[in-house]
């Protein structure tokens, strides 16, 4: 049997119920059947908890029938209200749970608690500790490490500086050689041209490489400015724990 054929059946069934309350009972269990669905039930299943269409049109007089007379009686639609507005509240309640997991106690009470300011004094003094052991360090050893660092500079520097000036020495050279050579011989220029050709190789090889050799040690320097800031900060000790 399908919804459709259960809902046709149990409006039949209650015939002699007033139409507003037929139209109640049909809205409450057409709640409820979507409701299920959506929980994961499938449409035999909730129709087979529903029961026999039948006798819940009987149930349902039967209930009309023997309702008192008093004003504080409910109807069977009345009672069909209660029941959805139950599970309104029932829904609302278990969104409220997976929105906010956390008790209401529990907030207050981590709220009423003041957070602690031991831990960032202590964070606050060990920086300025370990930078006064920076700058103590620099003191002692400053002047050796900046004349060793500003020295391998100078000389990457120079040797850059150098591969250059062999490509243009050995260009000039190579031409004032053959420019040369009509005096001279053509055997003693072709040797003076072969070392300017030399000479010029030697120099584009250097220059590639003392560019590297500079950006090297300029990514060298700048690890080690981080470094020394990360333990300034306490970063390091923070990494290591964790």
């Amino acid at each position: 049997m399908t919804k459709y054929e259960w809902e046709r059946e149990l409006e039949k069934n209650l015939h002699t119920l007033p139409k507003d309350e037929i139209k109640r009972v049909l809205e409450y269990y057409n709640e409820l059947f979507i409701d299920k669905i959506e929980r994961g039930g499938t449409e035999t299943s909730v129709i087979a908890e529903f029961g026999n269409p039948f006798d819940v049109a009987n149930k349902i007089i039967a209930e009309t029938a023997d309702l008192d007379a008093s004003d504080n009686a409910k109807s069977p639609s009345e009672t069909i209200a209660d029941d959805r507005k139950e599970d309104r509240r029932e829904k609302e309640k278990k969104k409220d749970i997976v929105r906010d997991p956390e008790p209401s106690e529990t907030r207050e009470n981590n709220a009423s608690v003041p957070k602690s300011t031991d831990g960032a004094s202590e964070k606050k003094s060990g920086s300025v500790l370990r930078a006064l052991v920076v700058i103590l360090v620099c003191i002692l050893l400053g002047g050796t490490v900046a004349g060793v660092i500003s020295g391998l500079f100078a000389a990457v520097a120079g040797l850059t500086v150098g591969s250059v000036g062999m490509v243009i020495g050995g260009f000039i050279a190579a031409i004032g050689s053959l420019i040369a050579g009509i005096g001279v011989g053509l055997w003693a220029t072709v040797a003076q041209i072969g070392v300017c050709i030399i000479v010029i190789g030697v120099g584009i090889f250097l220059f590639p490489l003392c560019i590297k050799l500079m950006i090297c040690m300029g990514k060298l320097m700048v690890k080690i400015c981080g470094k020394v800031a990360r333990f300034i900060t306490g970063k390091t000790e923070a990494h290591n724990e964790n």
